[in-house]
């Protein structure tokens, strides 16, 4: 898949030939009057026949997405040689570059509440409509041409909710990817195990980008994949917030990289906050046409219809299953002991006779 810009630079793939797919301004609906035309290119090698399901993949997402804070796409025409998918143009830079170019590279937190109230509003459209980005970073968001509206992009990564978590190296970037989605190992439950991804997946990497927003950079690092892993499952920092940072923005973070999923604050969480609710940034809901459950099968606590395990804030629920936990554990032990006993009959006695 090859893409350029008409009149700008080109962007080659190394799998493609020189001849350069063009990205074309046109005159349209799109923000701007602008429309971006990509070229998809049917090659026949193995690494482009993967970058192009990924890409017909994406189109397939954002057809079934109709959100102001997600890419749009207008038309997709096929022929013979190339797929043309007519798009959303998104004038403005990156976030992360937008984040580089602030005093200190970082954002003032009412700058950075109004981009994270936008990507909760777009990613609470999503999560309706079954489909987790699974990619959430600063340099997936763009903004506009005036830098005071976030579009998020690059939906290729994009998983339907209850998919098996997959190696972070291939479906999403690790210094944003949330524990099971790099390590394929989730901790809720008693023996462990794999878990299907949910929303939660993309809450842990929407906290990373506004801890960047916020501070600087991504929560955790390391200078190896196994020591960024490490990190994030111990909870290890790369830097601390700064000194005047609003207490509500720190534990809204810290709400969202929680190393279990259940323990992690819902998107309805996020909005109610004091913090997103009081600004005045949060969009108004846009609810889509197909309405699906926001957590998988394996979250039968968040499935349920009691009222007050929905209403139960996040930090109780973080200690909430470790007691039950413990019991179960202990309630093994004994059981193991007893059926050892009825096995193998009492401990043997040894008697010891003076000489």
């Amino acid at each position: 898949m090859i893409i350029s810009e008409e009149g700008g630079d080109e962007d080659f793939d190394s799998c493609s030939p020189r001849s350069p797919s063009v990205l074309r301004r046109q005159g349209g609906a799109a923000q701007d009057g602008q429309l971006a035309v990509k070229m998809v290119r049917h090659v026949q090698s193995e690494n482009c026949g993967d970058q192009e399901r990924l890409a017909m993949w994406e189109m397939h997402v954002l057809q079934q997405l109709h959100h102001p804070h997600i890419v749009k796409v207008h038309d997709v025409i096929e022929l013979v040689d190339a797929t043309y998918i007519v798009m959303e143009r998104v004038d403005g830079p990156e976030l992360g570059q937008f984040i580089a170019q602030q005093p200190g590279g970082r954002l003032s937190p009412a700058c950075a509440c109004r981009f994270f109230s936008q990507m909760l509003a777009a990613l609470q459209h999503a999560h309706a409509a079954g489909f987790l980005h699974c990619d959430i970073k600063p340099a997936n968001i763009r903004l506009s041409s005036a830098c005071d509206f976030a579009v998020l992009t690059d939906w290729g990564f994009a998983r339907a909710i209850g998919a098996t978590p997959c190696n972070a190296s291939l479906f999403g970037t690790p210094a944003y990817a949330p524990p099971e989605q790099l390590t394929g190992y989730c901790p809720d439950g008693i023996s462990g195990g794999q878990r299907r991804l949910c929303a939660a997946a993309d809450i842990w990497s929407l906290g990373a980008t506004l801890h960047e927003m916020l501070v600087g950079c991504p929560p955790f690092g390391g200078d190896t994949f196994d020591s960024l892993v490490r990190n994030a499952i111990q909870l290890r920092y790369v830097r601390s917030f700064p000194e005047n940072m609003p207490t509500e923005a720190v534990e809204l973070v810290q709400s969202m990289l929680q190393v279990s999923a259940i323990d992690r604050a819902t998107v309805a969480e996020l909005c109610a906050s004091s913090w997103v609710s009081q600004s005045g940034f949060l969009p108004a809901p846009q609810a889509a046409a197909d309405q699906v459950s926001l957590m998988c099968g394996s979250c039968d606590d968040f499935d349920s219809d009691d009222p007050k395990i929905h209403s139960t804030p996040w930090r109780y629920r973080v200690t909430a299953w470790r007691p039950r936990l413990l019991m179960l554990f202990y309630v093994g032990v004994c059981a193991y002991a007893v059926v050892s006993y009825i096995a193998h009959g009492p401990p043997m006695q040894v008697e010891y006779e003076a000489v």
